[in-house]
């Protein structure tokens, strides 16, 4: 188990699902993560809201390159971030 690719999944299957961040703290959710590993206590909507915001960030870097470099007439001068 690692505690930082639990955040990362969470927020990944958040983002995808496109559910609500509060079904991290879903009752169930937190049985079904302690039936599977216990002792584990899953993040809760707050920490991977956090994470999310940093991964959305990082990532926004990656598409800002990408269209500088294969769409530069779509590129503007402005920075992502």
């Amino acid at each position: 188990y690692n505690e930082v690719q639990h955040r990362a999944i969470c927020a990944i299957q958040c983002a995808v699902s496109k559910c609500s961040l509060a079904s991290q703290d879903d009752e169930w959710y937190c049985l079904e993560v302690k039936l599977l590993r216990p002792g584990t206590i899953p993040p809760s909507s707050k920490i991977v809201a956090h994470d999310m915001g940093i991964l959305y960030s990082k990532y926004a870097k990656v598409v800002w390159w990408y269209f500088e470099v294969f769409f530069p007439s779509v590129h503007t001068d402005r920075s992502p971030c």
